[in-house]
């Protein structure tokens, strides 16, 4: 439990007991904020104007003659004074403050960490790339927020599994797999699996257009697919797991990793829909029409909403209706598959895939309590037809539990783009990701070209990778999800900026300090009984330091990782403006700056870890 909770605890206590006839009292209603004003102390509270219990004011003075009776929230707390209308301010105490950087230093990795017996079982998927698409900054995208979520909620105490959609029976496979047959393009002149397939993919898309016995072979092909169990469906699986292996290589040297593999072809083979369709006929909102435009279409009846189509009249199932099935069995309504050990030697951790007919038994990917998409902002409208619908046939509790991030689009500012060798127009400030219009650049060839920049700059050192991997991720991360991100490469890199590197940079700062001063971890512990006065700077750390559970307490509830990133960034800044402030090794206070120095190193560490970013001793 954070401070903040502890408080907001001891608030709905003292105000019980001020109004003990007061109905539906609960901590719902008892909101801290940070002022932002430090003369207002840390933490500020509305309870006393939000109960509109007389006056705002007078109820706050018998909330604060509550605290002075119980005196357990001066634990950690110095005033609490009454202020304006009814604000209920709070001053945090100096004895807390250096007890949370003991607890920093002897906790280490451990600190803010929340342990669960009882863990909420999570499905998160994130990255799902297309076979057909080499991936690119914008996929990375998805991956680092799905990545970083995930690290969020295990450290927040929840279990989560990550899961990755294999497209292996979709349409863009038939054109894979005939574009493999054919070899209009040789696979000889391209350095990986993957990079043929996006070449060769655009290739047979456009023969199709304009040769109708190229068209009839896809179209063949995709039919055989569908049906499974032949030759046609068994080369869509040897490409389809290829390129897969080649993608998921590339999020490993990334330090992404997964958990689990859905094979579109065992979701066809396991009958998820057909076993859906059987349970939606016994739903009053599940209706075939009768007549209209819609005639013949299976539909679901929407209370604020056009019915959606789930079956159209010709048979064939909507992207809803399909997404509906998968979601019905990640929550456990549907019979599960089996499940196999992939030996790809790509990841550290155990990857499992999907299967049917021979595999084993795994409780552990479902049921799942929670459902978290990680899915671009466009598939918003579709994925709230989904969780409406799961509502609307009666599955509310699998609605109210799935969860969908969308994220914006990544683009590229002029000056990057052109500094890349991509098409660019001078007169617009960024440049959107696309094919056709020659503006894409592969995940693997962006690191490469992230690195010569900052070698060109800082010449070749240890660290140098982590830096590049840090850069790049820090920008994917630190906006809202749902923003759009212009990615600027010489903002990336800007050791003195909002960026990956200024943060791995004050760490590094912060370590080396610690070794400079020889100082031992036993020597680390400040003595409570007897704390100095440090001066300005050092108080605004100290109430920096503090923040970091209940930041990342925040991220993992809003499934928002750019609250952390803002938080080290604001961390950062005021170690360095402490830093610079005065002398630290052979200073009058030594052992409590250097306490505080090395609570920073391991808070900023911790913090990157969480966004999937390395924090290097040296740079």
């Amino acid at each position: 439990m954070n401070i903040s909770e502890l408080i907001r605890k001891e608030i709905l206590e003292a105000t019980k007991k001020v109004l003990p006839d007061y109905k539906d009292l609960n901590l719902a209603k008892v909101q801290l904020e940070h002022p932002a004003d430090s003369k207002f102390g840390d933490y500020s509270c509305n309870i006393a104007m939000v109960l509109k219990q007389g006056n705002p004011h007078d109820l706050g003075i018998k909330i604060i003659s509550e605290f002075n009776l119980s005196k357990k929230i001066f634990q950690y707390v110095s005033t609490i004074e009454i202020a304006g209308p009814g604000f209920i301010n709070f001053f945090l105490n100096k004895k807390y403050l250096f007890s949370e950087v003991n607890l920093i230093n002897k906790s280490k990795s451990e600190y803010g960490k929340i342990l669960s017996k009882n863990k909420t079982r999570i499905s998160l998927e994130h990255t799902d790339i297309n076979p057909n698409k080499e991936p690119h900054i914008g996929h990375l995208r998805n991956a680092c927020i799905g990545d970083s979520i995930t690290r969020l909620l295990r450290f927040s105490g929840k279990g989560v599994k990550v899961q990755y959609y294999q497209n292996d029976a979709g349409v863009q496979v038939s054109s894979i797999v005939l574009a493999y047959k054919k070899e209009y393009i040789k696979r000889a002149d391209y350095h990986s699996l993957l990079e043929w397939a996006s070449a060769a993919y655009v290739d047979i898309e456009r023969r199709a257009v304009s040769d109708t016995t190229v068209s009839a072979e896809k179209e063949t092909i995709q039919k055989n697919i569908s049906w499974q169990n032949n030759s046609d469906s068994d080369l869509a699986r040897e490409i389809t797991d290829n390129i897969l292996r080649e993608v998921l290589t590339i999020f490993n040297g990334l330090n992404i990793s997964y958990d689990l593999i859905v094979r579109e072809s065992d979701i066809v083979k396991n009958k998820l829909w057909e076993k859906t369709f059987e349970l939606l006929k016994q739903k009053e909102a599940f209706y075939q029409v009768t007549n209209g435009d819609k005639a013949g279409c299976w539909v679901i009846k929407l209370p604020k909403a056009e019915d959606k189509v789930i079956v159209r009249s010709n048979g064939v199932v909507t992207y809803t209706g399909n997404d509906i099935a998968y979601h019905l069995w990640k929550f456990g309504a549907l019979e599960d598959f089996l499940y196999k050990k992939i030996d790809w030697k790509i990841q550290k951790k155990d990857l499992y895939v999907t299967s049917v007919g021979d595999g084993e038994v795994k409780k552990e990917f479902i049921p799942a309590d929670e459902v978290v998409n990680v899915i671009d902002i466009s598939q918003t409208y579709p994925q709230e037809a989904v969780k409406e619908a799961l509502k609307v046939i009666g599955y509310e509790k699998f609605s109210k539990n799935y969860f969908h991030v969308n994220y914006g689009f990544v683009y590229l500012s002029n000056k990057t783009a052109k500094s890349l060798g991509l098409s660019h127009d001078d007169t617009k400030p960024f440049v959107k990701i696309s094919g056709r219009k020659g503006t894409v650049i592969s995940i693997t060839d962006f690191i490469k070209k992230l690195k010569g920049r900052l070698t060109e700059q800082h010449g070749e050192f240890d660290s140098v990778d982590d830096v590049v991997i840090g850069s790049l991720k820090f920008e994917m991360l630190k906006y809202n999800t749902y923003q759009d991100v212009v990615f600027d490469i010489d903002e990336a890199l800007d050791q003195k900026g909002y960026s990956g590197p200024y943060i791995q940079y004050t760490a590094a700062r912060a370590l080396s300090i610690i070794r400079k001063s020889k100082v031992s971890e036993s020597d680390l512990n400040i003595n409570l009984g007897e704390i100095p006065s440090l001066g300005t700077l050092a108080d605004e750390l100290l109430k920096k330091l503090y923040l970091f559970e209940e930041i990342t307490t925040r991220a993992s509830l809003e499934f928002a990782p750019h609250y952390l990133c803002r938080y080290l960034f604001e961390l950062s800044q005021s170690f360095n403006s402490y830093y610079n402030s005065g002398l630290i090794i052979g200073s009058e206070s030594e052992t409590e700056k250097l306490a505080i120095v090395n609570a920073t190193a391991l808070v900023i560490k911790n913090g990157l870890e969480l966004l999937g970013i390395n924090s290097p001793e040296k740079m």
